[in-house]
This record gives structure tokens, sequence and C-alpha cells, in this order.
């Protein structure tokens, strides 16, 4: 247990033992005196001085400002930006110790906050195959007031536009980045491209305070075929200058099969609203998943780690005995993916959104597909599942749930336990608010299977496969 500092100044605790890691990414620690700190880039059997940079009522937020003794598993971080960027919190940390806390994670939720014994339940996490350049889609920001590095503070430099992820806690600073480990490395000679483009033809950088400037944001997606995606959201669109950004893109980059440009003059960054206007190339990417194909537009909702995606979805399905499923319901079913693959093993499947672009584009990849029993309703699942809907699509064998962070809405939980369906698939990317809700189901449901699985190196986030079946 760490001891306060007597010296003057910011509070200090001095030789604090990181015993464990929080689902938010945090080191564990205790005082002497029995407070809880949760420490940033911290380790498991870290031995730290801890400088208190924040208070929350159970627990303080704390920074490393000494190592007295590093963990075993702690090791050199890949990228340059680790220390500052919120991208990937456990780039410290080895990956198989990432894995024991991911599964950890999972077994504290469903024991503390679901109540349920996980002997013979549950099953060892799946890895991911890659750990580095594993996501398809980033987002960056452009910033007139980057974040400025130590040796750069002193050099007065009036220009300190950059563009790269937004520091934690900062939402109106952006590090600038050299180079992102998360994406495949093209993507980080585009991003260098456009900013040296932006600097040499004076175009303006966004300040998020005044709200004014050119260059807003850039969002790049790519598929496994090497062909890219580039949409450059923008102030105003018919700026003379993006022409000849999109042209000399268009040339230097040939693997960019598809420009698109964003007007947006809102004060938040959400483009869902917006129109889409394509410079030049193709309307989509083509990727493919589980033997399907998908197209993905700029506005698409789609997995950012495919190949994991792919082995998720067949460990789910496979859980699932498809010998009397006539129909099945998939609820916040997104895109549609889960839903097409699962077309392919039942009779019947109607999936629930409440976005209706990705309904939209769940029933484009269907028609892509020629997935003829496949059906797609827009609404909030608590609304669509009413008496009409369930007269409409009775007695459904199984229902698949892939809710939100924040998991299902009791409505939803309520009529799932009413309908009594014989299998129940709940696939979340938060096992608390999963273990929570199944907690509301215990009477009607017994856990058959708990399988989690990392689709996020380097982060503290784990997606996680429960399956139940009816009482």
């Amino acid at each position: 247990m760490g001891r306060k500092s007597r010296r003057k100044g910011p509070s200090v605790y001095q030789k604090v033992q990181i015993t464990s890691l929080s689902s938010i990414g945090y080191g564990i620690g205790k005082t002497e005196d029995g407070k809880i700190l949760f420490v940033e880039k911290a380790a498991p059997g870290d031995c730290l001085d801890v400088q208190i940079v924040g208070r929350k009522k159970k627990f303080s937020l704390g920074k490393i400002i000494q190592i007295h003794e590093a963990a075993k598993d702690r090791i050199k971080s890949n990228c340059e930006h680790a220390d500052l960027c919120g991208g990937c919190k456990w780039q410290h940390i080895d990956y198989q110790e990432q894995l024991h806390w991911k599964s950890q994670q999972v077994k504290d939720a469903f024991e503390k906050i679901g109540q349920f014994q996980m002997e013979n339940i549950f099953h060892e996490i799946l890895p991911s195959k890659e750990t580095f350049h594993y996501r398809n889609k980033m987002d960056f920001s452009f910033t007139n007031k980057k974040w400025l590095m130590k040796e750069e503070m002193n050099k007065n430099s009036e220009n300190q536009n950059g563009i790269g992820l937004h520091i934690p806690g900062r939402f109106d600073k952006v590090l600038q980045l050299n180079k992102c480990w998360l994406q495949e490395d093209l993507h980080n000679k585009m991003r260098k491209f456009i900013f040296d483009f932006a600097q040499n033809h004076k175009l303006t950088f966004f300040d998020l305070r005044k709200q004014e400037g050119l260059l807003r944001s850039l969002i790049f997606r790519n598929n496994r075929l090497g062909h890219w995606m580039v949409i450059l959201v923008v102030t105003n669109k018919t700026h003379p200058k993006l022409v000849a950004l999109q042209k000399a893109m268009q040339v230097q980059f040939p693997n960019i099969i598809s420009f698109y440009t964003i007007e947006n003059t809102k004060a938040n960054d959400s483009i869902f609203d917006l129109e889409v206007d394509l410079n030049f190339g193709q309307e989509f990417l083509l990727e493919t998943l589980g033997g399907l194909k998908f197209q993905i537009r700029p506005k698409s909702f789609f997995q950012v780690n495919v190949p994991q995606a792919e082995r998720l979805f067949d460990l789910a399905l496979g859980m699932v005995d498809w010998s009397n499923v006539n129909l099945a319901y998939d609820i916040y079913c997104g895109t549609g993916t889960i839903t097409l693959l699962a077309a392919k093993r039942c009779k019947k499947i109607v999936g629930i959104e409440a976005i209706e672009q990705a309904v939209e584009d769940a029933r484009e990849n269907a028609r892509a597909n020629q997935v003829k029993n496949a059906f797609f309703e827009f609404g909030e699942a608590r609304k669509v599942l009413s008496e009409d809907f369930k007269t409409s699509y009775p007695n459904p064998d199984l229902i698949i749930t892939d809710p939100p962070r924040a998991g299902m809405h009791p409505d939803v939980i309520q009529t799932i336990c009413a309908l009594k369906t014989p299998q129940l698939l709940y696939i979340s990317c938060n096992p608390a608010t999963q273990a929570r809700d199944l907690y509301l189901m215990k009477d009607i449901y017994d856990i058959q299977k708990v399988q989690p699985i990392d689709m996020f190196p380097q982060t503290p986030h784990v997606e996680n496969i429960a399956y139940l079946q009816l009482k």
C-alpha cells in the first residue's frame, strides 16, 4: 500500500502497489489509509509513486511520477505516442496479460453483478490473431491548437496545426500523430500527405472553440483487398483548393478507390445526418465476411476487426441448436451481419434496428447476397416488439441480441422473458451490462456457455458471448 508524501504541493502517494486493472483501463492500487487509486498507464505488479490528478466519490485518479519496480508483464510500447494518446491504453502490457485481465473482467461482471457461478460454463478467451493493424476504420481530427510536447513549448510557433486523436479528457486538444499502429500503415502516409498539402496551400485547420476553419476531420476505411475509402469532413465543400487535394491524392495513392467530402457546419462532429459527396471512385468498398459480401459506404456500421468478427460469429452461431429453428429474431441487428449469416441456418429471421441508415444497409446487403429469408424492421426494439409484430412473426425459436454498451432496455428484457423463446444468444461489448441484463432473466433462462473474445487488442475492451436455454 502506498503512503502519502509529506512534501507540499499536489497529493503524492509513494510506493503504491498496483494489484489489478479496471474495465476502463486503469491500474488499481490502495493507499495506506484504504483509499482506492486508479492510475493511468499502470500495470499489475508495478510499485509506483503516484500523483493525484482527480477525485471521485469512491476513488482518486492518479498518474505515475516514478516507477520503483516495474511489473514483470510491463513492456515497451511500439507506439511513440502511447503515453499520451487515448487510443491504446494497454500497449505497455504484454498481450497474454491483457487477455488475462479481459477474461477476469467478464468473470467479475458475471459473478459480482449477475451472481452467476462460472464453473463449467466459462470458456477461455479467444485471442486476436493480429494485435496491431487490425482496424479497418479510423477517425482523426484536425486542429489549429495541437497538444504541445515539452520540446515544442518554448519555440513560440504561431503554427500549431495538427491532425490526430484527442488527448484523454481534453475535448479541445488533439495530439499530432506521426504513426498510428491500429490500421494498415498506408493510412499514416495518406494522413501525412494531406497534412503537408494543407500546410503548403495554407488551408485552415479547425478551431473547436471558435467553430471555424476549413479542415475538420478525416476518416479512413479499408478492406482486406487493399482498397481504401477517404472521407474528408470540411466546413466548406466548395473551397477551390479541395479539388487540387483530391486530384493529388488520386495520383499519389492508387489504392484509394473512393473519395468523399462531407460538409459539416454544426457544433457537433456527427456526420450521420449530413449529405455525402462522392468526389471520385466507387460508391462503396466491398468486404467479405463469412462467405457473404457487404457494401461499406461512408456512414455504414461495420465490424472494425473483420477476421476476428468472423471467428466471433462462427463461435456464436455454432453454439445454437439449429435443428428446430424456424423463426429467429435478431434484436439490435445493425447492418445485418449476423442476421444474414444466421439466415443460412434457419427458415426465417427478422432483424430489428433503431438506426435507419443501418437498416437500409442491411436490406441492401440482403439483396446483394440474394438472401430472401431475412427481413428488417426499423425502430427502437422496445417499440417494435409490439403485439402486432409478434402476430406477424409469432413464436420465435431463437433470439439473438447484440445491444449497444448500455445493454438492453428493460421493456425488451421483459418481452424476451414473456416470449419464453427456447434459445437466447446474447453478444455484448460490455460484460457489466450483459451480466445485469441476464440477472433479470435468471428465472427464465439458464446460461450454458460464456465465451469472451478479444476484438480490440491494446485496449481494455472485450466482447463476450452468452448462450442460454429456456429453463
